[in-house]
């Protein structure tokens, strides 16, 4: 029997605690770590990443040392510094650079080819600001998943963005990407070797897009040496190895995956797949309700069915599943704007206007706000 299967890739990865029930227990006895990063099994050989050098994801060059002499010059302050910065970025088109999901580039290489994904653009930024002596840091940010109408689910990629410190405890967040992503979302600071590993996880995906798994394979393994604790590496192992025809090694990858991040979905839904394909229903079942229970829980699978309601003109169906969102999470400023939009068509301008004032007052990117304080203003010209 043809099964079809979801297999999930990701380019990046954010944890989200919780509890989940006992695992089934996993076929794969004798494939340990070290035999899942050998590589062996696919290519007939270890996989030897000796090879790969360091890309040097922070190295700035001549050209990026006169632009900060030219544009920051003796600002003594921080914020100064930062300041002078950004407009130099701002005036050069290095705050508006050609935004590629699928390219990761070193800052150096960004600062010349001007394209890059937020990996890319965040990378540059900190290199900049390093030189510029200011206090700056990758952090990761836990963005919401992309739903599907058939249960499936695909994380987004991991978004990344600048954390500038100051004195006296003022901290900045300096982000290059789309407003969508401006939420009220998780971040976490990480380190540079962690950031490394993001690089190499990435263009690991690139490769594996384009066709050449032993690069995506001794990418990924890079990516591990680097910084083994991040579960998204292990999952997208775990493709490779799937994508091979070896289900075994499939599900120990996603079983690593999952003792980093007990709630890791892209795991979770491939485990499902996979013990599924290989005639285990009851296994496959249980992950099932992992995510079933994940989903329930998770006030943007609940936004996003509402937003879909909404777009198809069901707009009791969109407010219930709304109401539920919020009441999971009552900080999203795009949840209020989403009731907002259903109050004006039910024509509740009380509550139209209500809701969009407090999503103006949640919202932190001046952006978003902006664009709240228009529609405020329409609406309350309608009054």
């Amino acid at each position: 029997m043809n099964i079809k299967r979801h297999l999930v890739l990701i380019s990046a990865i954010l944890s989200a605690a919780g509890c989940v029930t006992s695992a089934p227990p996993a076929t794969t006895a004798g494939i340990d770590e070290a035999e899942l990063l050998s590589g062996a099994a696919i290519f007939g050989s270890p996989i030897d990443t000796s090879e790969i050098r360091d890309p040097g994801l922070f190295e700035i060059d001549d050209d990026m040392r006169a632009f900060i002499a030219e544009h920051v010059d003796d600002a003594r302050a921080s914020r100064e510094r930062m300041r002078r910065l950004l407009r130099g970025m701002l005036q050069t088109g290095l705050m508006s650079l050609d935004y590629n999901d699928a390219t990761t580039k070193t800052a150096r290489q960004t600062f010349h080819d001007r394209v890059g994904n937020c990996i890319s653009f965040t990378s540059l930024f900190v290199a900049l600001a390093r030189e510029a002596d200011l206090d700056v840091a990758f952090q990761t940010v836990e963005v919401p998943p992309i739903w599907y109408s058939d249960s499936d689910l695909v994380i987004l990629n991991n978004h990344v963005n600048a954390l500038v410190k100051h004195n006296f405890g003022v901290r900045v967040i300096v982000d290059f990407n789309v407003a969508d992503l401006k939420g009220d979302y998780e971040t976490v600071e990480v380190s540079d070797e962690y950031a490394l590993a993001l690089y190499y996880n990435n263009v690991a995906m690139d490769a594996l897009r384009a066709g050449d798994r032993e690069k995506s394979f001794a990418l990924l393994k890079k990516s591990i040496e680097t910084y083994p604790d991040i579960a998204a590496n292990w999952a997208n192992l775990g493709v490779i190895y799937s994508r091979s025809g070896l289900d075994d090694h499939a599900i120990a990858a996603h079983l690593q995956a999952l003792d980093l991040d007990k709630n890791h979905r892209p795991s979770l839904t491939n485990l499902a797949s996979l013990y599924q394909g290989k005639g285990d229903p009851e296994a496959a079942e249980t992950y099932r309700r992992q995510i079933r229970r994940y989903q329930d829980q998770n006030p943007y699978f609940h936004y996003s069915h509402a937003l879909a309601a909404y777009r198809s003109g069901d707009l009791e169906g969109a407010s219930e599943r709304l109401d539920r969102a919020i009441d999971l999470k009552d900080s999203e400023h795009k949840f209020y704007q989403l009731q907002g939009l259903i109050a004006a068509q039910q024509g509740d301008a009380d509550l139209a206007l209500q809701s969009i004032e407090k999503a103006h007052s949640l919202a932190v990117y001046s952006d978003a706000r902006r664009m709240y304080e228009n529609k405020i203003q329409l609406l309350t010209n309608r009054k």
